[in-house]
């Protein structure tokens, strides 16, 4: 009869060196300045790292679905996303929007998001990263303006060049 109980026990001690694994690994999520999510299949956030509501400005709130974060403009697009990973007809997605909480205004977010199978391979939840790309999609504004300006002057140049006579401008 001690034998079954010394198996037990020991596969006892396993799960909980498993868990106390598990636990340490997950605590390093928290530690990244992106974010880290899963959502269930009603759209509530089941899970998330403390990065995430860093980066949404929020305090842990699991009553709010993950959509409730996404600005107004946004949400329909990003819903549609949602949907097209949740029905299978996509492995993942990556798409940008702004967070519709938060003290900062004009933050940008991009998220990667997978679907979670469960063993039998139906859909039971989605994960995914999001990280703040405000800083790169000021950059790209600016680039895009200072190209934009630049185009405009080599027009200017080429007029000038072409009403001239000879093509030779003088100063």
């Amino acid at each position: 009869v001690r034998h079954p109980f010394e198996a037990l026990s020991t596969a006892l001690q396993h799960e909980k060196h498993l868990l106390k694994e598990q636990r340490s690994y997950v605590s390093t999520f928290d530690t990244l300045d992106e974010g880290v999510l899963q959502i269930g299949l009603d759209g509530h956030i089941m899970q998330a790292n403390n990065g995430w509501w860093r980066l949404v400005d929020d305090e842990p709130n699991p009553g709010l679905g993950f959509m409730a974060y996404v600005h107004d403009e946004d949400r329909a697009a990003l819903q549609l996303q949602f949907e097209q990973l949740l029905s299978g007809k996509t492995d993942q997605i990556v798409e940008q929007f702004r967070p519709n909480h938060g003290k900062k205004t004009g933050k940008c977010l991009e998220c990667r998001f997978v679907a979670e199978r469960e063993a039998g391979g139906a859909i039971c939840c989605t994960r995914g990263v999001l990280r703040d790309i405000t800083e790169r999609k000021q950059a790209e504004r600016e680039l895009s303006a200072a190209n934009q300006l630049l185009q405009e002057n080599m027009a200017r140049t080429q007029m000038l060049v072409d009403s001239a006579p000879d093509g030779v401008i003088s100063m």
